[in-house]
Protein backbone atom coordinates (compact mmCIF):
# COMPACT_ATOMS: atom_id res chain seq x y z
CA UNK A 1 0.00 0.00 0.00
CA UNK A 2 2.68 2.33 1.05
CA UNK A 3 4.61 1.62 -2.40
CA UNK A 4 1.51 2.31 -4.36
CA UNK A 5 1.11 5.69 -2.72
CA UNK A 6 5.12 6.60 -3.68
CA UNK A 7 5.00 5.61 -7.19
CA UNK A 8 1.82 7.46 -7.11
CA UNK A 9 3.37 10.41 -6.17
CA UNK A 10 6.58 9.81 -7.85
CA UNK A 11 4.22 9.97 -11.53
CA UNK A 12 2.66 13.08 -9.99
CA UNK A 13 6.43 15.12 -9.31
CA UNK A 14 7.32 13.31 -12.94
CA UNK A 15 4.47 15.38 -14.68
CA UNK A 16 5.27 18.33 -12.83
CA UNK A 17 8.95 18.56 -14.17
CA UNK A 18 7.95 17.62 -17.29
CA UNK A 19 5.35 20.47 -17.20
CA UNK A 20 7.75 23.05 -15.82
CA UNK A 21 10.39 22.01 -18.51
CA UNK A 22 7.80 22.58 -21.14
CA UNK A 23 7.20 25.98 -19.53
CA UNK A 24 10.40 26.91 -19.09
CA UNK A 25 11.41 25.97 -22.79
CA UNK A 26 8.58 27.65 -24.45
CA UNK A 27 9.24 30.52 -22.72
CA UNK A 28 13.09 30.57 -23.57
CA UNK A 29 12.00 29.83 -26.90
CA UNK A 30 10.04 32.81 -27.05
CA UNK A 31 11.88 34.92 -25.72
CA UNK A 32 15.11 34.03 -28.31
CA UNK A 33 12.98 34.36 -31.35
CA UNK A 34 11.80 37.95 -30.26
CA UNK A 35 15.38 39.33 -29.40
CA UNK A 36 16.20 37.98 -33.03
CA UNK A 37 13.43 39.20 -34.72
CA UNK A 38 13.66 42.74 -32.75
CA UNK A 39 17.38 42.40 -33.65
CA UNK A 40 16.71 41.95 -37.76
CA UNK A 41 14.36 44.57 -37.66
CA UNK A 42 16.57 47.47 -35.14
CA UNK A 43 19.48 45.99 -37.67
CA UNK A 44 16.95 46.88 -40.90
CA UNK A 45 15.78 50.38 -40.03
CA UNK A 46 17.79 53.16 -40.00
CA UNK A 47 18.13 55.39 -36.83
CA UNK A 48 15.53 57.98 -36.48
CA UNK A 49 16.35 61.27 -36.05
CA UNK A 50 17.00 62.64 -32.19
CA UNK A 51 14.44 64.69 -30.90
CA UNK A 52 15.37 67.19 -28.18
CA UNK A 53 13.38 68.55 -25.59
CA UNK A 54 12.78 72.56 -25.87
Amino acid sequence: MQREAIDMLLEFLNALALMISFVVLSTATVEFLSRVVSHTYLRRQPAPPARHAV
